[in-house]
């Protein structure tokens, strides 16, 4: 236990550690109450993280193979706690919503009930910054238990990661924890910077950075987006959610190799192309919907707003560019993009691009042995030979996904929403694209008023908001790895 002790006490020092830059933006805006709030909660936090990792640095310990599945799930549960103590004391919310609201940031879901018009900006910048750290956290996890372990037949493209005997730690060591989280900032400042070059108030533009990196959809500003970051704006917050669906690992073989990162990365090529029919498909729409005589300025404003709508729903963030933006799609078709998602190993939710390519070639395979029995294909991906027994784990993936899902609406539908609601509430939770819910409102909700079969997030009852954090918690953890923690047999068996 001394080891998930020790991840634990990483996390939550690291979380403390990322509130000093909304301290200095308190004290910089007047907020000093609040700011001193932060600054002992912070110095607390770091403290009592410190004691601990101080007292256990002498012990030798471990994390065998199912004690590093566990700790990915105590660190989930604990972590979130925490941050919901934060928005306890800082915003004054009742436990379940503070809880909701961690667990909303750092699964990078976007969903928040934080009144952005008059919530100070130093909270609005911690907000965005724990939701920065839960990208982070993310990628923690897939680099040393995800990755690692090959949850829901994911593949391993850095074996050395893989500890030879399940007597070696699977603890990260510092080194690795350096590397990663140094990419991570230099990627968000440049992001910031070219925020800011376009015109971006300074503040908005950190805060946007970080979100859009984190593959996140909370927006730290009212009004419309497109408004407040123009055009260009909106080119470097696509380039920042793109960035975040990028498998991590790609991001460093396409410096080595870029030739063959293209050849060989053929989840990357799915994406592009999906990309590219989504964004031409909305910018059509957009300039159906506008009509009358169209520009070439109009219709590349068209395909720069298609574009991030795009970019926004395979990344899973579900930021909009204005109100209506996402739904000018068909829902169905806005719902099945979410639930694929985009890369292994990134910040984005859902089942997966890779997944459902090897579901589908599986079922051709099986479907071509009717006819030739005897034929031997063997299943790939790139250069990867996919055996039965990934094949068996990627399934097992997709059906808990499913019935996780189905669960999720069904429980939600007793709380009064309709079914259109609950299935589109339930997907855009497990699959940490919460803001769709909230974007494929019916109009006709609007104009009666009648808001009880549809209603909004931020109007849910308090006890409707663990339901809620779990399929946020359940989906971001590659939802098997759950299951596999709740084995009670294997742990009484051990």
């Amino acid at each position: 236990m001394t080891g998930i002790v020790h991840v634990i006490a990483l996390a939550i020092a690291g979380l403390s550690t990322v509130l000093v830059f909304p301290i200095l933006v308190g004290y910089g805006e007047g907020s000093s109450e609040l700011a001193t709030s932060m600054l002992i909660f912070g110095t607390l936090g770091i403290f009592v993280s410190m004691t601990v990792l101080a007292a256990i640095a002498n012990q030798n310990y471990s994390l065998s193979r199912s004690f590093s599945f566990l700790s990915l799930v105590i660190l989930w549960l604990v972590t979130p706690i925490f941050a919901a103590f934060s928005f306890m004391i800082f915003a004054n919310m009742h436990f379940s919503a503070a809880w909701f609201e961690a667990v909303s940031a750092l699964t990078t879901s976007g969903a928040s009930q934080l009144p952005i018009e008059v919530t100070p900006q130093s909270l609005l910048v911690w907000r965005a910054c724990v939701e920065w750290f839960g990208g982070f956290l993310t990628l923690v996890s897939i680099l040393h238990v995800l990755a690692p372990g090959e949850f829901g037949g994911l593949l391993n493209t850095e074996r050395q990661l893989k500890p030879r005997s399940a007597s070696k730690t699977w603890l990260p060591n510092s080194g690795s924890y350096q590397r990663l989280i140094g990419e991570y900032t230099f990627i968000t400042l440049i992001i910031a910077c070219a925020l800011m070059i376009t015109g971006v108030d300074g503040l908005n533009a950190i805060m946007l950075s970080m979100v859009s990196l984190a593959t996140g959809g909370f927006v730290p500003f009212a009004g419309d987006l497109d408004q407040t970051v123009g055009r260009f704006g909106q080119l470097v917050v696509i380039f920042g959610l793109f960035i975040g669906t990028v498998n991590i690992f790609w991001r460093r073989s396409i410096i080595r190799s870029p030739r063959a990162f293209f050849r060989k990365n053929v989840e990357l090529n799915y994406i592009l192309l999906g990309l590219g029919f989504l964004s031409l498909i909305y910018a059509l729409r957009f300039a159906t919907l506008a009509g009358g005589q169209i520009s070439f300025e109009k219709m590349f404003d068209y395909f720069v707003e298609g574009l991030f709508s795009a970019t926004s729903l395979v990344a899973t963030s579900g930021m909009q560019t204005r109100e209506g933006a996402i739904a000018v799609l068909p829902d169905i078709l806005v719902l099945i993009i979410i639930i694929i998602g985009a890369s292994i190993y990134s910040t984005t939710g859902g089942i997966k691009i890779y997944r459902l390519s090897m579901m589908a070639r599986h079922a051709l395979r099986e479907l071509s042995k009717l006819i030739h029995p005897g034929s031997v294909k063997n299943l790939r991906f790139g250069d990867v030979v996919i055996d039965e027994q990934k094949m068996g784990a990627i399934w097992s993936h997709f059906i808990l996904s499913l019935i996780v899902i189905g669960a999720g609406a069904f429980v939600i539908s007793i709380f009064g929403y309709s079914f259109e609601a609950a299935i589109t509430l339930a997907i855009s939770l497990f699959s940490n694209a919460a803001p769709v819910y909230d974007a494929l409102t019916p109009p006709l909700v609007d104009l009666t008023g009648d808001q009880l079969s549809w209603p909004p997030l931020d109007a849910s009852e308090n006890y409707s908001y663990i339901l809620f954090s779990m399929l946020m918690l359940i989906g971001r953890l590659e939802v098997i790895v759950v299951f596999a923690v709740l084995n009670i047999r294997y742990w009484i068996d051990r």
